[in-house]
């Protein structure tokens, strides 16, 4: 019987290393279990459509807790009302396009 091969896509992103961490251990998981059949495929999305923006976003986000704290919080909390007018809910959203179209993941 011939199984189809199949595609894992993780997307992760480099704002805390906690992201990094969580997406290596998965990474790594299935790897170790010698699936033939799976390939695992990991894009850091973020870093990958807007290099240097990402960067200096890193650098904001890392001293938000500690210089910016209501700033943050107001960022990713304010107005769930009016999530669909976010920009982070766009920020990559040409580069994710792409890279379904490229990978054509089984599953993301």
């Amino acid at each position: 019987m011939v199984t189809q091969k199949k595609k894992l896509l993780i997307i992760t992103g480099s704002f805390g290393n906690g992201h990094l961490q969580v997406t290596q251990s998965i990474v790594n998981e299935f790897n170790a279990m010698n699936l033939d059949n799976l390939t695992v495929i990991e894009h850091d999305l973020f870093l990958e459509a807007h290099p240097l923006l990402t960067s200096r976003c890193k650098k904001w986000y890392i001293n938000s807790f500690k210089y910016f704290r209501n700033m943050y919080k107001s960022f990713y909390y304010s107005r769930p009302e009016e999530l669909d007018k976010c920009f982070y809910k766009y920020y990559g959203l040409n580069k994710l396009i792409n890279l379904l179209l490229k990978e054509k993941p089984d599953l993301i």
